[in-house]
């Protein structure tokens, strides 16, 4: 340690330099937020917030909006306090005010649920199949079934025949496509909502080998309302009606 000589010793505070004292800004101020709806077929339409940082000028924000993602469990949609096991899932395809418009884009089921239905000493028969709805919208539906064990049976296993899952699988093929081909996207949502494609698969399928089917996944091909409201001229027209509105409101 050097010695300096008298008065030569400097203040430690001298030549420190003064820091600003900052307040700490809350990040979600800087954010807006929309509403995230669902289709008015279900009585819960409104589910959860999405955001998007502020611009200064005035920017409509529609263009980076639209095509989020995003999944509600059957119970929300409905309004029960219950947990379902079915998940359907929705993209924004319509930015209006402060709500995000979604559009139906697939369902799939509780991993626990599917893991469930397989079981030991069981046949398990999985199928997949292509549908076109009448909007000209493929589905792809993946459907799984399990055997059952038949009445006052013995045996441990209740496995079948190779060809007795081929006649199941055809009775699946069968009923997706009475079923579904050239139905409505809304009628196909409410179906999967109630399970009355998978008791239709039981019911004809009872005939062959008793069974237990679901539909555990609906994943979109060619989803043709995603498809139109992506388009940029679909977007630059959406953001155009907002900002109409905007005005319209800002007059009032």
């Amino acid at each position: 340690m050097a010695i300096r000589p008298t008065g030569q010793y400097v203040s430690k505070n001298k030549g420190a330099k003064k820091s600003k004292t900052r307040a700490k800004e809350n990040r979600f101020s800087k954010k807006q937020f929309f509403n995230l709806c669902t289709p008015s077929i279900f009585p819960v339409t409104t589910h959860g917030k999405t955001s998007h940082p502020r611009t200064k000028s005035r920017q409509d924000l529609s263009q980076y909006l639209i095509g989020r993602t995003f999944s509600v469990n059957q119970g929300d949609l409905n309004g029960q306090n219950t947990e379902t096991h079915r998940n359907f899932s929705f993209k924004v395809t319509k930015v209006r005010g402060s709500d995000c418009l979604g559009t139906f884009n697939g369902m799939y089921m509780a991993r626990d649920k599917v893991t469930s239905m397989i079981r030991k000493w069981h046949s398990l028969i999985d199928a997949h199949l292509d549908l076109t709805t009448s909007d000209g919208s493929v589905w792809r539906f993946f459907v799984i079934a399990t055997t059952l064990r038949l009445h006052g049976q013995v045996k441990k296993n209740s496995y079948c025949q190779t060809s007795t899952a081929k006649e199941i699988r055809k009775v699946i093929f069968d009923v997706l496509k009475e079923q579904i081909e050239g139905l409505d996207v809304d009628k196909v949502i409410k179906g999967l909502s109630n399970e009355s494609f998978g008791k239709e698969i039981e019911s004809r399928c009872s005939k062959i080998f008793p069974v237990s089917a679901a539909i555990v996944k609906v994943k979109p091909v060619k989803n043709v309302q995603v498809v139109e409201a992506m388009r940029p001229e679909n977007i630059l027209s959406n953001s155009t009606e907002q900002k109409n509105e905007f005005i319209i409101a800002e007059g009032a």
